[in-house]
């Protein structure tokens, strides 16, 4: 009979752990959190920015509708869609449908990630002619002056890495990476880049060559899986325990905002680390 009882008391235990970990798993994977920053002081104020990245083809509710509500309270003045938010042209009618929401919420700017480079490779880039007939505004080593919320911006897009690595000093300089992020930076106008991947930044200091105000990042997935006290658990390129995870970094006079993004990776599922959008409340 003991036996039997301890039997029954191993699989009642073995049954709640299971149950306690399905739920952290459906959490982290279908519930969408919101952080917030506040940047001050900064040259401009009042201006409210979602940062989304990551979504990867995948849905929150019908036609994303539960994503569509979470970021429409967040009543901001412009939408920034970080990269790698389609991969297949299976996605492409749901990522089209996202952006004629989101251009009716708010301005909405997008920029490439990883996906939208290999998509563009096998596929073109009639995506991108089909998100501005919707209103949204591409970037790709380009940028728009703007006035948002009252306020001046100039916001660009950029994917390659703003370094120089082992390569020469006249090579960068020639490269179309290196002449757009000069032109960038050419303005008192307070300056907003989107690009998907902080590594470009990050690495052998490049944020220190360059006259950035804020960067809005995505890429890390915030580490996947994130640990109490310990924060994301690995990023590529920059390995376990990453410094730039997800979060609001200073570099040097840069800003540089990393959202954690959307989803999971491939097969890789996320834990501890929900869904993510990002709210940038400027000089507030």
């Amino acid at each position: 009979m003991r036996i039997g009882k301890r039997k029954t008391s191993i699989l009642v235990l073995l049954s709640i752990i299971v149950a306690l970990v399905g739920l952290i798993l459906l959490i982290s994977n279908t519930w969408i959190s919101v952080t917030e920053y506040s940047l001050s002081p900064v040259s401009v104020n009042g201006v409210r920015i979602v940062l989304i990245s990551d979504l990867h083809g995948c849905e929150f509710g019908e036609d994303n509708q539960r994503l569509i509500e979470g970021i429409a309270e967040q009543e901001a003045d412009m939408i920034c869609l970080a990269g790698d938010m389609f991969s297949e042209p299976s996605d492409m009618g749901q990522f089209l449908s996202l952006v004629t929401e989101l251009v009716k919420l708010a301005p909405t700017f997008i920029s490439y990630g990883n996906t939208e480079k290999a998509f563009e490779q096998q596929w073109g880039n009639y995506w991108v002619h089909d998100a501005e007939r919707l209103g949204a505004i591409v970037l790709d080593e380009s940028f728009v002056d703007v006035e948002i919320g009252g306020q001046k911006l100039r916001v660009g897009g950029l994917f390659n890495y703003a370094f120089t690595g082992n390569e020469d000093t006249e090579r960068q300089v020639e490269s179309d990476t290196f002449r757009f992020l000069d032109n960038f930076g050419r303005t008192n106008t307070f300056k907003i880049l989107l690009c998907h991947r902080p590594d470009s930044f990050i690495f052998h200091e490049a944020y220190d060559d360059w006259k950035i105000d804020v960067l809005l990042c995505g890429h890390t997935h915030g580490g996947l899986v994130r640990l109490p006290f310990l924060g994301g658990l690995y990023v590529p390129d920059q390995g376990w325990f990453p410094q730039y995870d997800k979060g609001c970094f200073s570099l040097g006079e840069i800003k540089m905002v990393i959202t954690s993004g959307l989803t999971g990776y491939g097969w890789i599922p996320r834990i501890m680390n929900p869904p993510e959008i990002t709210l940038i409340c400027l000089g507030e």
